[in-house]
């Protein structure tokens, strides 16, 4: 089992989503998302993975006012889901091929000082 370690600076951000009447919650940014992929490509430095992987994401979010909530869950927007989804896409093409090889996924939201997204990859 192979296991790579990646870090992305920064508050995590997740895929768009509307609301019922078409106002945006959160926006996909294609320059972060461009950011991201370079990153990734920079950590990565191989070809993308075509075996069966799992992922674990810790997305850490800035901590704005109370310091006791350091490594405490994040329990508040963007949704998870939209987390995953997000960094999904960043991934495909980079460290894996594509999104069915994805066979187990973890992830977590936490509270932090030093905002960033961790990931995990280890082939199965």
């Amino acid at each position: 089992m192979d296991i790579y370690n990646y870090i992305i600076d920064g508050i995590p951000i997740a895929v768009s989503s509307t609301t019922y009447d078409n106002r945006r919650f959160w926006n996909d940014h294609q320059q972060k998302r461009l950011q991201y992929r370079l990153s990734l490509q920079q950590q990565h430095n191989a070809p993308p993975l075509v075996c069966p992987i799992t992922l674990k994401f810790l997305f850490y979010f800035p901590i704005k006012q109370n310091k006791k909530l350091q490594g405490c869950p994040y329990s508040i927007s963007p949704t998870i889901d939209s987390l995953i989804v997000y960094m999904e896409r960043v991934c495909t093409g980079i460290l894996f091929r594509k999104g069915v090889t994805i066979s187990t996924l973890y992830a977590k939201k936490l509270y932090d000082a030093h905002p960033r997204t961790e990931l995990t990859m280890s082939t199965l």
